[in-house]
């Protein structure tokens, strides 16, 4: 059950990834935060590497299944603390 409840969550964590990806590209040039996308492109992919990957390669490999699934669950908290505590910032 937690197999499959890693797999899905690393699914989800890899849309979530992609769109942020995309609406970053996509989105007009802001002059006074030109290179504020680019970072948050930068922290949101590493982000990435460093808890959905893991979390699907122990998926894969069928070890730990419950650390896997922290790390599955680690990408949406990091990423929605950051948002958080960056938008307080920007206030």
């Amino acid at each position: 059950m937690k197999e499959r409840a890693t797999l899905i969550l690393c699914s989800a964590d890899l849309i979530l990834w992609g769109a942020i990806i995309v609406s970053l590209f996509f989105a007009g040039p802001e002059y006074t935060s030109s290179g504020f996308g680019l970072l948050v492109g930068a922290v949101v992919t590493l982000l990435v590497a460093l808890t959905v990957l893991p979390a699907y390669l122990l998926n894969r490999a069928r070890r730990e299944p419950t650390l896997a699934l922290v790390f599955a669950l680690a990408f949406p908290v990091v990423f929605l603390f950051l948002f958080f505590f960056v938008t307080t910032l920007m206030i």
